[in-house]
This record gives C-alpha cells, sequence and structure tokens, in this order.
C-alpha cells in the first residue's frame, strides 16, 4: 500500500523452476506450482478467447485462406506470440479439412516452423495456381486508374508471394523486383521519375516516397488551377480604355474623292 492507504496491485508472475526448488516447505512449494498452473491456465483460456473473437474459423475454402493466414500473423504480431504458439493459434481456429489436416502435420512434422506449417497449408488449400503464370501476370501488372498507390502496391506484394514461392531468404531479390515493378506500372510520370531519382531499397520505402510525392503534385495543381483562374480574372477585368465604344463617323463628311473631278463626293 502507499502513503495514502491505497492497495496496489503487483502483476503476478509465473515462479521459475528454479525459485520453486529453491522453497524448503515442500507444501508451500506445491501451493505456489498449483496457484501458478491454474493462472497460466486462465491466461491460455483468455487468450483462445481473444483468437476466436479476432480470427474467423478456417474450414479450408481457398477464398477464405489468405485472409485467415494475415489474421493470425496480425494476431500473433500484436500480442508478441513466438512462432509454436501461433501454430497452435492456426489448430484452435481451423475448422472441418483443415483442422484433420494440421493434426496430421503436427504429428508428422512436429518441429516445422510456422513458415513451413504455412507452405503446406497454402499447397493444401490455396488456389492452383502456377508460379510461372503468377510471375507474368506480376510483371505485366499495371495501376488501374481507379486503383489507389496502396492498393496496387499490396496487389503485387501478394502476387510475389505467388510468383517466388521457394525464394525464402532472398528477399532482397524480390524487393528489387517488386520496386522495378511497381515503378514501371504507376500511371504517374512524375511519380516514376521521383522514384528513380530516390532509388528506394524496399517497396515500402518505394509506397512512401510516392504518396508523398503525390501530395505534393495535388497540391500544386490546386496551386495552378487558382493562379489560372486569377490570371484569367485579371485578363478580362473591365478596362476602361480598351473598352472604349467605337467612334461615331459622320456620313456627311467627305471620305473619298475621285482624280478627275477634283471634287470631294459625298455619301
Amino acid at each position: 500500500s502507499n502513503s495514502t492507504g491505497t492497495t496496489i496491485l503487483e502483476p503476478f508472475n509465473p515462479v521459475s523452476k528454479p525459485c520453486l526448488e529453491s522453497m524448503a516447505n515442500p507444501e508451500l512449494r506445491d501451493a505456489v506450482q498449483h496457484v501458478t498452473n491454474e493462472l497460466q491456465g486462465l491466461r491460455s483460456a483468455l487468450r483462445f478467447d481473444n483468437i476466436s473473437r479476432a480470427i474467423k474459423t478456417f474450414d479450408g475454402s481457398q477464398a477464405n485462406l489468405r485472409n485467415w493466414l494475415n489474421e493470425i500473423e496480425k494476431f500473433a504480431y500484436i500480442n508478441r506470440i513466438d512462432d509454436n504458439a501461433t501454430k497452435l493459434i492456426a489448430y484452435q481456429s481451423a475448422g472441418g479439412k483443415c483442422s484433420e489436416f494440421l493434426q496430421r502435420v503436427f504429428q508428422e512434422y512436429p518441429r516445422d516452423s510456422w513458415e513451413e506449417i504455412k507452405e503446406q497449408l497454402i499447397a493444401r488449400f490455396g488456389e492452383n495456381t502456377d508460379h510461372r503464370q503468377a510471375f507474368f501476370i506480376l510483371r505485366n501488372r499495371r495501376q488501374k486508374s481507379d486503383e489507389t498507390i496502396q492498393a496496387f502496391s499490396d496487389e503485387l506484394f501478394t502476387l510475389s508471394r505467388k510468383a517466388y514461392p521457394n525464394l525464402r531468404g532472398h528477399e532482397a531479390f524480390i524487393q528489387t523486383e517488386l520496386i522495378e515493378i511497381f515503378i514501371d506500372g504507376l500511371r504517374s510520370p512524375e511519380l516514376q521519375l521521383k522514384l528513380l531519382r530516390e532509388s528506394p531499397r524496399t517497396l515500402m520505402d518505394a509506397v512512401k516516397i510516392a504518396l508523398a510525392e503525390n501530395d505534393v503534385l495535388k497540391r500544386w495543381e490546386l496551386r495552378k488551377g487558382r493562379a489560372s483562374s486569377e490570371t484569367h480574372y485579371e485578363f478580362n477585368r473591365p478596362n476602361r480604355r480598351m473598352n472604349k465604344p467605337p467612334p461615331v463617323i459622320d456620313k456627311r463628311m467627305p471620305t473619298k474623292r475621285t482624280i478627275r473631278s477634283r471634287k470631294f463626293i459625298l455619301y
């Protein structure tokens, strides 16, 4: 408790095994071990309850595989979950054929990492797209007229996962390829020139540069449009000298004469 008399509850940390072994009283050691196990079980139950809320159950349909894998990795990253626990999250959120498949994989390959498990899931439940076909689509992908820069880059990243399925550990090469494809596919020549000058190292850096330059171009277009409208107003502003009415010509005045008569002819 503090000076005001308020009790402060410190967060409970599970007691380590060396600490338990150092306890002289066996009954106290068993009681502490029991409480630690109970709290760990409660923590696991709360975690799995959060999993069921954050990750939708995947039953093996091809259309939902990518979203399911992305939700698992997002949940693991936010909660700082290690590789082995990520595999358990996948098994917890799997259902139907996928749950049976993961059970067999865990029994046959218990030491496989999450990346290896994910590759087997994609090979079993993913779309049967040839990596050569995916590479051709990736190389010829161009930004659509109604497509944002972020959506275009996300689509390139997704296609790269299919086009380069066996290039783990060669991220630098993949990033270089994605940057070139991203620059070639942009609709704006100004953004292409900006990226060629900056020479980004990753696709994320290229997207940040393109977004910043795109904002600058939008502001420039607004300023240019305002300046052109002001110039148009100045050009069309009423001018007393320029808008003077034409002089009235009196038809009774002589306007022409002939050499023969040497007299003025009135019209």
